[in-house]
This record gives C-alpha cells, sequence and structure tokens, in this order.
C-alpha cells in the first residue's frame, strides 16, 4: 500500500540532500600578523605579558624582574604570613561543617550546600598587574620599568579555590543591601556624581580645604568588624525565608572566606 506522507517526506529529504552546501569555515579573527604575534609571546621564554594595573595595555617584562618582584612582595611578613602547608583540606572542612550545620537550622537548602561543598579545589594563584602609570619615563608611552622593583598590584585569583563558591552565595546574599549603603561607591563616575551633589548642596565653601589621600592596601586594610555591622543590619533589617541564613550564620561564612585567603 502506497503512504503518499511518507513518499512526500522521503522527496523533501532527498531534495535537501542533492542541494546540501558544505559549511563554509568561519574567517579567523585575528590578522595573520595577530597570529605571529601570539605564536611568538607564547615561544618567549624569557618575558611574561601581563595587564597593567589601570588600563587595556599590555605590559612586557622580562621574567626575572617579574618573578623577583613577586617574590619580594610575598616575603613581606607585614602583609602576608608564611605557611607549611597547604591549609586546602582544613578550610573544606570548616565551610562544610559550616554548610552542615547551616541545612539542619533550616538556613540553607540542601541543593546549596551541595553547590557550595562540591568539586575539587585547590590553593590560589597570585599574580601581579605593573601600575605602569606610576613608572618613571615621559612620556608614558617610554616607560622605564625599575628593575626587580617596581610598583604593581597583587592579587591572589579565587578562582577553584575553597572560598570561591561560598564567596559567590555570600554575593548573592548581601549584594543587594550593600548598595543600599550611604558609604557605598560603585565606581569613578558615581563617585564623581557624588562629589557633584556635595557641591551642589552648599556643604563645602569657598573657605574650606579640600584634601585628597590614598590608602595603601585598602582592602585589607579595611576594619572587618564594620563590614560585619553592615551585613548584620541588613539581613536583620528583613523577614528571613527557609533557606534563608541568620546575620550570624552570614558573618561565620564571611569570616571563613575572609580569613582563608590563601
Amino acid at each position: 500500500v502506497k503512504c503518499c506522507t511518507i513518499d512526500a517526506m522521503f522527496m523533501k529529504l532527498r531534495n535537501r540532500l542533492n542541494t546540501w552546501v558544505p559549511p563554509r569555515r568561519f574567517k579567523d579573527n585575528l590578522t595573520p600578523s595577530q597570529r605571529k604575534g601570539e605564536k611568538l609571546v607564547k615561544e618567549d621564554i624569557d618575558h611574561v605579558y601581563t595587564l597593567e594595573d589601570e588600563g587595556s595595555s599590555i605590559v612586557r617584562i622580562k621574567r626575572e624582574w617579574y618573578e623577583n618582584n613577586v617574590k619580594n612582595t610575598l616575603n613581606d611578613e607585614t602583609k602576608y604570613e608564611k605557611l607549611d602547608n597547604d591549609p586546602t583540606n582544613k578550610i573544606n572542612n570548616d565551610i562544610q561543617a559550616l554548610c552542615t550545620e547551616m541545612v539542619e537550622n533550616g538556613e540553607m537548602l540542601p541543593k546549596t550546600k551541595e553547590f557550595i561543598v562540591s568539586g575539587e579545589t585547590k590553593a590560589g594563584v597570585y599574580y601581579e598587574n605593573p601600575k605602569t602609570h606610576k613608572f618613571r619615563g615621559i612620556p608614558q608611552t617610554n616607560v622605564t620599568i625599575p628593575e626587580n622593583d617596581f610598583p604593581a598590584r597583587g592579587i591572589k585569583s579565587d578562582i577553584g579555590t575553597p572560598t570561591e563558591k561560598p564567596g559567590d552565595w555570600i554575593d548573592f546574599q548581601i549584594n543587594e543591601g550593600m548598595k543600599k549603603l550611604p558609604s557605598f561607591i560603585q565606581d569613578t563616575k558615581h563617585a564623581l556624581q557624588k562629589i557633584e551633589e556635595i557641591n551642589e548642596s552648599g556643604v563645602i565653601t569657598d573657605d574650606v580645604n579640600l584634601v585628597a589621600k590614598d590608602m595603601i592596601g585598602m582592602y585589607s586594610n579595611m576594619p572587618q568588624e564594620l563590614s560585619e555591622q553592615g551585613v548584620k543590619e541588613y539581613v536583620e533589617s528583613k523577614p528571613r525565608a527557609e533557606g534563608q541564613p541568620c546575620a550570624d550564620s552570614l558573618i561565620k561564612m564571611t569570616r571563613l572566606c575572609t580569613q582563608n585567603n590563601y
């Protein structure tokens, strides 16, 4: 028995196969000269290529200079503490214990705990972004990098560490509230808007002298008690739903992240 529907389907499929054209290769998004430069960078073992601290330029530094600068920074015992062993397992156990306690108290959903404690973890990677705007040399396009001792911003990557996922969870819990604090400044544009508002308010008169100051290592020198106070006030200002943490538990998790920055 002939089925017209099946015959029509096969005919349509045959026509598509007869007119099929192999897909074209996508155009390379880099030019030949850029590909050549990429190859040279990968093969250059004598230099380090990294982003500058404030800007989008790539800085090329002698590897020896870069490594010596990193060692000088990490050997500063006023900023860093030397460890005899890798604390990753201990941090994992502490985080898992707190998550278990919070699940039992109804402050965290079991699937949230599974997200936080799942996966392999490791110690963080440290690197530095040179502060080219503080290098000697004029114009800026011809800066001179001080050998073995140049200003740079040290960064410890949190990717793959025990505190990465707890940090994401904390950010989800308090990000909205922190943006409502009077002291919150999002970026440079926001800071300029606040200054303009102050100027328009008339608070600053002609007999007032403005003073600007720079803080070295601002984030690491911020009083943790003030941060915890802000977290506590925000969490306690809203009703707590099932699976939401109380202020004390959230602060405990925050301390685990800030005090285990390895």
